[in-house]
């Protein structure tokens, strides 16, 4: 799969074109799109629980900054 590049503002964001993502290997065995998107939302959540209690379990000030971006790495990576 070839990932398209845009540059934005200086940064650069990664995009998939309509066509990769109609031929993911999700919808190739089946999953429709609207179950998918249902399902790594529910993942996601549960994701970003896991970091909060991750953070929450220290001893320490909770480091909100810190604990904000692991969830999104974590989002990501789903």
């Amino acid at each position: 799969m070839q990932l398209a590049q845009r540059v934005n503002g200086g940064g650069r964001h990664l995009r998939w074109p309509y066509e990769e993502l109609a031929s993911t290997p999700s919808r190739a065995a089946g999953v429709a799109e609207k179950d998918e998107r249902v399902a790594r939302f529910m993942a996601c959540e549960t994701a970003r629980d896991l970091v909060r209690n991750l953070f929450n379990i220290n001893t320490e000030k909770t480091h909100e900054e810190l604990c904000n971006k692991a969830q999104v790495l974590a989002c990501y990576y789903l």
